[in-house]
């Protein structure tokens, strides 16, 4: 029987490839993301890593068997922290980030949700990222 193309998507989502390779994406996503957010291009993390520009662009591209030993390497060099966390397959996961700003007493909310299959789930974004801004600055997941 021929399956339509969403049958097709939603059984490549459960094989072991797909789910690599997007955990491969969303650790490269939270890389860029941060280098972003820190002014850091390419060039500057290899040396900071002490290793070839070719390599971090390879990393960047997610041709990297990445362990979580390369992983934490490269998070700290930014200035990072990794953060793994195991949810259940059917678990619908929102991280948030609290980001320090210029000033002590401001920071800025930045709220990744690229993932967020169903927008309208969220009632109320601003009562979420108030729940986050809290005195230790803690990221919640």
């Amino acid at each position: 029987m021929i399956k339509s193309f969403k049958e097709r998507m939603e059984a490549l989502r459960q094989t072991h490839g797909y789910c690599v390779e997007q955990a491969k994406l969303e650790f490269v996503s939270g890389i860029t993301r941060l280098m972003k957010h820190k002014g850091i291009n390419n060039s500057t993390l290899a040396a900071k890593l002490n290793t070839s520009s070719a390599y971090v662009t390879k990393a960047l591209r997610g041709d990297t068997n990445f362990t979580i030993d390369s992983m934490v390497k490269i998070t700290h060099t930014l200035g990072g922290r990794i953060h793994i966390h195991v949810a259940d397959s059917v678990a619908d996961v929102h991280w948030f980030e609290k980001i320090q700003g210029g000033q002590p007493s401001q920071g800025e909310v930045r709220a990744d949700l690229s993932a967020i299959d169903h927008p309208e789930k969220i009632s109320n974004l601003s009562t979420i990222l108030h729940e986050i801004d809290n005195e230790e600055r803690k990221v919640y997941a």
